[in-house]
């Protein structure tokens, strides 16, 4: 592997960081359906449908909205969206 090659898996790495998807996995969040949002996402992923990182995380601190997702795209914000089906 030459440089040039390390570079470019820099940068994929780089802006796989820059835009991510968080799940709620808390005990509400899963609860409420989190593991179903999460293997929803993680199967758009390995499709290659959505290019971004996949995180699961703790608490987002709105329990009456589970699930929770976070996203950010570089750039822009960070947005968390409650009340998550696979429909949205």
């Amino acid at each position: 592997m030459n440089n040039p090659d390390l570079n470019k898996i820099t940068k994929q790495e780089q802006d796989l960081d820059d835009n991510w998807i968080r799940v709620g996995m808390n005990t509400c969040g899963i609860a409420a359906g989190a593991d179903d949002i999460y293997e929803y996402f993680k199967t758009r992923i390995e499709k290659g449908s959505l290019k971004v990182r996949l995180r699961k995380c703790g608490c987002l601190g709105a329990c009456y909205a589970e699930p929770l997702v976070e996203v950010k795209v570089k750039g822009m914000p960070t947005i968390v969206y409650g009340n998550v089906t696979e429909k949205i």
